[in-house]
């Protein structure tokens, strides 16, 4: 691996602790409207950063492929009809489609 790999995993790490660990052990006083921002941010926070990592890891191994992917789940998104897991679905069929084409 090489170390811009090694940084998002160990950042991804260090998230997913933040987020799922330490609230065990660390109780916050929040109120009902502290709870509902958390719970809103939070789970968006992580996979914004799933997301920027595997967009990355992948756009580095095949640049065009890639984009192609990102293009047509991004006219999806905008379009509403396909839920995430199609949407998922749609992206990576497309991703190797693209990758066995173009090269």
């Amino acid at each position: 691996m090489n170390e811009a790999v090694l940084i998002a995993t160990a950042a991804l790490l260090i998230t997913s602790l933040l987020v799922r660990v330490v609230p065990v052990f660390v109780s916050m006083p929040l109120g009902a409207g502290g709870l509902r921002v958390v719970g809103q941010i939070l789970p968006t926070a992580v996979f914004i950063n799933l997301a920027v990592y595997v967009a990355y890891s992948e756009i580095s191994a095949a640049p065009a492929a890639a984009a192609t992917s990102l293009l047509g789940v991004a006219l999806l998104a905008t379009s509403g009809r396909v839920g995430l897991v199609g949407s998922m679905l749609f992206g990576a069929a497309l991703y190797y489609t693209a990758a066995a084409l173009i090269g």
